[in-house]
């Protein structure tokens, strides 16, 4: 469904630039995040940090939104007491999301398999058009995330659609 790269630099992804190189890579329908593997706290609770890449591809069609999904997206984050840290993106709000939409292709008809002469083989369905995009927020101030030592599991939903799940430590400062 998806390629990540949880050692990628996410020091590296550029505000306002998409895609980063933490974005992670689509090659099917769904929703995919990519987070640092774990991050350490710097003793400034001001520097702390913890970047969000996400990717989708979606039926333009998907919960009646006509492809507007961004703000549409649950963010969450459970730690290990089962705290839940939630809440809808806001494009708005994060200067580092910038869309990176491809215009919807346009609907059609496919059939698995044609014969021989070309004649199309078992019923045709109906290809819906799908709108893809890409995503980069920090998680703290979206989600208020304390700056303490803890370990999540964080994932992004949209209806019934569930991204995959990422563990991400935060370690505590160096003494």
């Amino acid at each position: 469904m998806a390629s990540i790269d949880r050692h990628a630099d996410f020091g590296a992804a550029v505000e306002g630039s998409l895609p980063n190189p933490c974005t992670p890579r689509l090659d099917a329908e769904g929703i995919a995040i990519n987070l640092p593997e774990s991050v350490t706290l710097t003793g400034d609770a001001r520097d702390f940090r913890l970047l969000l890449c996400g990717a989708y591809s979606l039926p333009y069609d998907h919960l009646g939104l006509r492809g507007e999904f961004r703000d549409q997206l649950l963010v969450a984050a459970i730690d290990g007491r089962h705290q839940v840290f939630a809440n809808r993106y806001q494009p708005w709000a994060d200067v580092s999301e910038t869309r990176a939409e491809a215009p919807p292709r346009p609907a059609g008809i496919s059939v698995a398999s044609y014969d021989a002469h070309g004649n199309p083989i078992g019923a045709p369905q109906l290809v819906s058009p799908t709108v893809g995009g890409a995503f980069t927020t920090d998680l703290v101030p979206l989600l208020r995330l304390p700056a303490v030592a803890a370990e999540y599991l964080v994932y992004v939903v949209l209806g019934p659609v569930r991204s995959n799940v990422l563990r991400v430590k935060v370690n505590g400062a160096p003494p």
